[in-house]
């Protein structure tokens, strides 16, 4: 049997039905040869017995016919008429002797020593025949009449009963023949239907194996199918056979193996999903947070440098003011104490706005470091994100520039602001040495009046800065807006992120996997 499972089913199938063919063709070669055989004793019977009874009846016919003729002859009152009934007998005498000849080349056996008897009966009724004819011939009738009444009569009685008796065993031959050819024909056909029977069996049972080879594995294809379906994936299948359904057998175990090969992974994949999702709603959150917070210190420098562009705005009518004070103070001498007095104060009051001003800058620049450094923050926050944290990294990095440009404004300023301070500083001093020479105070109030103009335009440029300044950081508070708008955004996709690789962690759960 382990040899028939490993043919192929067309192998299986092809040599049942060769098996039942087989046994079909040799249930017709039997019933050729016994059909052969049938005709053969119907042939016997029919052409061989039925001819030689046809032949025996004709030799009695023809001696019945001859002896008539004889008596015809003897009953004739011319010579003539009785020769030519002796011609008759002697016509006759010769196709008996004929058939006689026929009959010797065909009958054998028990028949053979019938024909002997017969051809010894015959030989002595034909000589006294002749010779009662050769009397008749010679026109000695009375003693042809009595040699036919008595010799002739005796003969062919004897004759006769030979004759009767080649034709009853050829009729017993012929009986006997025709029931041997019905029993044999009955033998025959309980024969045909032992070996129909045999066949039908040997094909049922060829069915039943084939069917079961082909069905077996089928049923267990199939139980293993339905195994996969219902998401268990830890079955085996083991081929033996190397035919078509072991080969489906082994399809399925691979398919299977891949499949769980292939959840194995999808499950792995889905909990580093979650479990990275939850980490970056996390830092979501709390890059929120902080950009809540930044939003919040970026509105107070945008308050503080308003201040700061109305001090500046003061600054430069001060200084406005200053060189009026200094043009005057050149016409009118007697008034340069208090004018000095006054630029004394204005200068201070300059001096202390600059410092101020010097300070809220280096507030600006600590603000834009920070800013710098939560947007790199950011940037590697969403670097680490992934494919979902790619917009957020480039929102990241155009923060980060305009951080640095706020910055960049910052430092320009500070030097203006120092350079500024500086020349207040240099103010204050002449102002001071105005004070103890006066003499000096026409070319000191000019000096001063120049560098009153110098301020001016120092606070000019002063209120151009602090106006780029102040657009950076509505900017920037923009910007810190919107970032905090997809933060909340990124926030909502990466919880939806990790409500989905929750469910595909529930799916991929389903599966069972055989045990490592």
């Amino acid at each position: 049997m382990k040899v028939i499972e490993n043919w192929s089913i067309g192998t299986r199938l092809a040599a049942g039905f060769a098996l039942v063919g087989a046994l079909a063709i040799g249930m017709a070669l039997y019933a050729r040869h016994e059909l052969s055989v049938a005709n053969q004793a119907l042939t016997s019977v029919v052409d061989e017995r039925m001819l030689n009874i046809k032949k025996l009846n004709l030799l009695k016919h023809n001696a019945l016919n001859g002896a008539q003729a004889l008596r015809d002859s003897l009953l004739q009152e011319e010579l003539a008429g009785a020769h030519a009934d002796l011609d008759r007998l002697s016509g006759m005498a010769t196709q008996n002797a004929e058939t006689l000849a026929s009959l010797d080349t065909t009958i054998v056996g028990q028949d053979r020593q019938l024909l002997d008897a017969l051809n010894a009966a015959r030989n002595p009724y034909m000589a006294t025949l002749n010779k009662v004819a050769e009397l008749s011939r010679a026109g000695q009738s009375a003693e042809a009449r009595g040699l036919l009444r008595g010799e002739l009569a005796t003969r062919q009685k004897s004759y006769f009963s030979a004759l009767d008796a080649l034709v009853d065993y050829q009729r017993q031959q012929m009986t006997s023949g025709a029931q041997a050819v019905r029993e044999q024909t009955a033998r025959d056909g309980w024969v045909m239907l032992g070996l129909a029977g045999l066949g039908a069996l040997l094909g049922g049972v060829v069915a039943v194996l084939v069917t079961r080879s082909v069905v077996k594995p089928l049923r267990e294809a199939v139980a293993f199918a339905e195994t996969v379906a219902s998401g268990d994936l830890s079955g085996r299948l083991v081929a033996t056979r190397h035919d078509e359904t072991g080969q489906l057998l082994a399809a399925l175990q691979r398919m299977n193996d891949n499949l769980a090969g292939l959840v194995g992974h999808v499950r792995e994949g889905c909990e580093s999903i979650a479990a990275g999702s939850t980490q970056i709603a996390g830092g979501t959150a709390d890059l929120s947070r902080r950009t809540e917070s930044q939003a919040s210190s970026l509105q107070q420098t945008a308050a503080s440098m308003e201040q700061l562009a109305g001090t500046v705005a003061q600054n430069a009518a001060t200084a406005r003011q200053a060189s009026d004070a200094a043009a005057t103070a050149g016409s009118t001498a007697g008034r340069g104490g208090e004018a000095i007095e006054r630029a004394v104060r204005t200068m201070e009051d300059v001096s202390t706005s600059s410092r101020r001003i010097a300070d809220i800058i280096g507030t600006i620049d600590g603000i834009a470091f920070q800013t710098n450094i939560l947007a790199l923050n950011a940037a590697v926050e969403a670097a680490r994100a992934g494919e979902q944290g790619r917009g957020f990294a480039v929102v990241a990095g155009e923060v980060r520039s305009l951080a640095q440009r706020c910055a960049q404004a910052a430092r320009e300023i500070k030097s203006l602001i120092g350079s500024s301070v500086e020349t207040v500083d240099a103010g204050v001093r002449l102002v001071g040495e105005a004070g103890s020479a006066m003499h000096e105070v026409v070319a000191e109030v000019q000096n001063v009046a120049r560098l009153m103009a110098q301020i001016s335009a120092a606070s000019a440029e002063q209120t151009q800065g602090i106006g780029q300044v102040n657009d950076a950081v509505t900017d920037l508070d923009r910007s810190t807006q919107e970032n905090s708008a997809l933060v909340e955004e990124n926030a909502a996709a990466t919880d939806s992120l990790r409500q989905q690789a929750g469910k595909l962690v529930e799916v991929a759960s389903r599966f069972r996997l055989a045990a490592a």
